[in-house]
């Protein structure tokens, strides 16, 4: 790290032990324009961002933290806790797992992981319970209490004056298939919105709905999840003073790794009985030392000279000459410097570390150069000499910044139109695989168009692939286009193929937001609506999935809730007092297990 990113990231953390986050960060940022490959930057920025409660902006700097240092417990830990702020407690239980592989003593991270699943587990137990709701809420359309709603709400109140409207409505009571032939009547959407406690209003002005309005049913489990959130994030609020401590460290641990890249060798040397001279060669190579640090490149050089002749033998005087060179720029002297370095090091039994800082020095000087594949080369040889966490740090920051270098050259979005369309060719072909693969080509000439996810997302879903299919449509939304209808559609269908209705119901919903004409996702409603339909219909007829119930009764948790005699005992009472039902469901715990017995297929209602 140079001298002005090394300034500016002490001053970051002078600010950050002020609690001055808001600095904190600037300085951190600023220092990462110097010092672009340092991950505790990246690290120290995102937890600024944290204290800042910028979450977003925490979880951009730990995921560059984390594509630096892959091998770094903390750019992991860094990741989910950014992670963990935005709720997605799925993806920040994956980076805790990931950071304790590398660090498995690592008890706070065992804690916070252990929190994380619980809160995955309650949002999942959420879902069912909405889904449960979700069902509740649709079977009002086929009772006399539909028409209680309708009038009670300004915009279908009017409906009722219309005849057709009515006898829609009561077509649809009749035959529950009616539906599919009335879905696109605005009317009809404006109903379900009503049953579903969506601003009926919504539908014409998308752009200005920031936040879908819940039933009152879901508004007592929200609450309580929100408190029992609070007071996870006041417990790893409290983490932030240790985190204080942690940049402390950090920052040492940093200057300790880019020791082999400045000048001052701390060098070991061997003294022999012929070798009378030692003494005077560190005065002189001390003294070479203090020049260069004065950037006086030329009087240094002489003074290593000086160095060189009072013990010709010692390898490092070259090197030290050799660094000089470089930064005046003539990189072919100094290679030369080492490779006679290297030849004497042979001859005289120089130890391993010592010829692996020569090889370290020609590394430095190519990347300078901007010759990535020859300092690519040197610090593989150099780690072949003697292995070091310095060297095998610069050689995988290096081969990062190569690999970044080819990803950015390889760009090319005329190219990237021609692998798009043998993708749609193989397609169109059911080559699904080899679909792929050209869709993947695209990606790589043109990494920042969303179409091209999009049809490997297709190509995914074809072949059954669903979490790499989710994994394109969330990219596109998460990185390149939030309101990308096509993203949201495919994903709609995800949900639909794995039976996740009630995420297909609102992710269809968002796309209908953006784009109320769009006839994918008003079909995809349609769909999911009728798999509702069908699946009380199943209840209704006391149909039985075998299969399903075999799978549910190995899960511990539905064994649990069944050997339960105190929740047998409320079972018996809803089965038989219908009044009893209604005043048990009221609980929310036993709504909840009731969503899950229900989901798992185990009961029907």
């Amino acid at each position: 790290m140079n001298e002005k990113a090394e300034q500016l990231k002490k001053e970051g953390t002078d600010f950050w032990r002020k609690k001055d986050y808001k600095k904190a960060a600037e300085k951190f940022e600023e220092a990462i324009k110097f010092a672009p490959d340092n991950h505790v930057l990246y690290s120290n920025t995102s937890g600024a961002y944290v204290a800042m409660k910028n979450y977003e902006k925490a979880l951009e700097f730990a995921e560059k933290c984390v594509e630096i240092k892959p091998d770094w417990f903390k750019s992991h830990s860094r990741k989910a806790t950014a992670l963990f702020y935005l709720h997605r407690y799925n993806k920040a239980t994956k980076s805790y797992e990931k950071g304790l592989e590398l660090a498995p003593e690592n008890k706070q991270m065992k804690t916070d992981l252990e929190k994380c699943k619980n809160l995955m587990m309650k949002q999942q137990q959420q879902a069912q319970q909405q889904m449960f709701q979700m069902q509740q809420m649709f079977q009002v359309l086929y009772t006399e209490k539909i028409w209680d709603l309708i009038k009670g709400n300004k915009k279908t109140a009017g409906y009722m004056e219309d005849k057709s409207f009515v006898e829609m409505i009561k077509h649809i009571q009749k035959d529950q298939n009616a539906m599919q032939q009335y879905i696109r009547d605005p009317r009809l959407m404006d109903v379900i919105s009503l049953i579903m406690g969506i601003d009926t209003n919504m539908r014409q002005q998308p752009e200005t709905t920031e936040e879908e309005p819940k039933t009152k049913t879901e508004e007592k489990p929200k609450e309580t999840e929100k408190e029992k959130e609070k007071i996870v994030v006041e417990e790893k609020e409290e983490k932030q003073e240790k985190e204080e401590k942690e940049m402390e460290i950090e920052t040492k641990e940093e200057q300790k790794e880019t020791k082999t890249e400045k000048i001052v060798e701390e060098e070991v040397e061997k003294e022999t009985k012929n070798k009378i001279d030692v003494n005077k060669s560190n005065e002189f190579k001390s003294q070479g030392n203090k020049l260069f640090s004065k950037k006086k490149f030329n009087e240094a050089i002489e003074f290593y000279e000086k160095a060189i002749e009072c013990n010709p033998n010692n390898i490092l005087l070259y090197n030290n000459k050799a660094a000089a060179y470089i930064e005046m720029g003539e990189f072919e002297t100094a290679y030369k410097l080492c490779e006679q370095a290297i030849e004497i090091g042979r001859n005289t039994r120089a130890t391993y570390e010592d010829v692996a800082k020569v090889y370290c020095r020609m590394g430095n000087g190519h990347k300078r150069q901007g010759e990535l594949e020859k300092s690519i080369e040197m610090y593989k040889k150099a780690l072949t000499e003697h292995r070091s966490a310095s060297i095998l740090k610069l050689l995988r920051s290096t081969e990062k910044e190569k690999e970044e270098k080819d990803r950015l050259a390889y760009i090319d979005p005329e190219k990237a139109v021609e692998a798009k369309n043998e993708g749609n060719k193989h397609f169109k072909n059911n080559d699904f695989p080899e679909a792929i693969k050209f869709y993947t080509e695209a990606i790589k000439r043109d990494p920042k168009n969303p179409i091209y996810y999009s049809n490997r997302a297709a190509a995914y879903t074809k072949l059954g692939s669903i979490p790499q299919a989710e994994k394109d449509c969330d990219f596109i939304l998460e990185h390149l286009d939030p309101k990308f209808v096509k993203a949201f559609t495919r994903k709609g269908f995800l949900f639909l193929l794995t039976k996740q209705y009630n995420k297909a119901m609102k992710i269809y919903q968002e796309a209908l937001e953006i784009d109320p004409k769009n006839k994918e996702a008003s079909n995809g409603l349609t769909k999911t609506i009728r798999a509702i339909q069908l699946e009380q219909q199943k209840t209704q007829n006391g149909e039985v999935d075998e299969e399903k119930i075999k799978r549910a009764m190995s899960d511990p948790e539905i064994r649990q809730i069944l050997s339960d005699p105190l929740f047998r005992k409320i079972l018996d009472d809803i089965n038989n007092d219908p009044r009893a039902r209604e005043k048990h469901l009221q609980d929310p715990l036993v709504r909840d297990k009731i969503s899950k017995l229900m989901q798992a297929g185990v009961i029907k209602y």
